[in-house]
């Protein structure tokens, strides 16, 4: 608990020094995103607990900040969420198939700076860090050969990524941005539902990389649409094993946590409003 005060503290020092960041030439935008996106996790079959999850979860980005354009020193606060269904598949202790249904959900709370650095024959350079929090939530729908589990992973995350971006005539343009991120703070709580008792542990941080590529269309001065294409890597690393107590009367049981890959490309189109 402790850490997760710390955590927020220095979540909202970063909110603190983007308003720092505000100069005289920025100019305030509110924008929305929303979009579908290529879920997949847990390429592994190994057994039950390696398992695998894909499908079409559903999402909205909200952001606001102070970025009069992709020239200038601005910051930009955004929440990102997605849900959605998903299937699941994998392997029992004795190696028979399984499958089953699940829900995903992906919440990010973050704010990033932007800092140019260089321009090249109208190409700008930039640099932006971020600071933020995740969570990711999944369950997995119990049948006659399926456990029910529940688990809900959270994080802090700290990220430095490169933009290149360009503003051809006629108000179109494009930006591309490549990011690595690394977490810290996980924690991970798993419960298989009505058997176990819900156990905390605490994986190990992962570095995780992203690319997106939005393309956007400056109807006029005040309004803008946007398009935007993203490959992102949500990994976490492992856990030490931990030790279930069932609910009722029975036998402990050791398990590994191994981690999960999960791969996130998603498309989006928004709408802009600058103030």
């Amino acid at each position: 608990m402790n850490k997760m005060r710390l955590f927020l503290r220095l979540l909202a020092l970063g909110f603190s020094t983007t308003g720092m960041l505000t100069i005289a030439s920025a100019q305030l935008v509110a924008g929305i995103e929303v979009g579908t996106s290529a879920y997949k996790s847990n390429e592994s079959t190994s057994n039950q607990f390696l398992n695998r999850e894909s499908g079409l979860i559903n999402g909205t980005r909200f952001y606001f900040g102070a970025q009069r354009n992709w020239k200038t020193k601005g910051w930009l606060a955004e929440l990102d969420y997605k849900t959605g269904a998903v299937d699941y598949f994998g392997l029992n202790s004795f190696s028979v198939p399984v499958a089953s249904s699940g829900h995903v959900r992906l919440v990010h709370l973050s704010t990033t700076l932007h800092l140019p650095v260089a321009e090249v024959d109208n190409w700008g350079f930039a640099v932006a860090p971020r600071l933020g929090y995740r969570s990711q939530a999944r369950r997995v729908d119990s049948n006659a050969i399926v456990l029910p589990l529940a688990q809900d992973y959270q994080e802090g995350v700290m990220a430095l990524g490169i933009i290149v971006h360009n503003e051809f005539e006629r108000g179109f343009g494009v930006r591309a941005r490549f990011e690595i991120e690394r977490s810290f703070l996980p924690r991970l709580k798993t419960d298989y539902i009505g058997i176990y008792q819900a156990v905390l542990s605490r994986p190990s941080a992962a570095w995780r990389p992203l690319l997106d590529v939005t393309g956007w269309y400056r109807i006029n001065p005040r309004h803008s649409v946007t398009v935007t294409a993203r490959i992102q890597n949500l990994g976490n690393g492992a856990s030490a094993p931990v030790t279930l107590e069932p609910v009722a009367a029975g036998a402990t049981l050791a398990v590994n946590l191994p981690g999960q890959r999960i791969r996130v490309n998603s498309l989006n189109a928004g709408y802009a409003f600058h103030f």
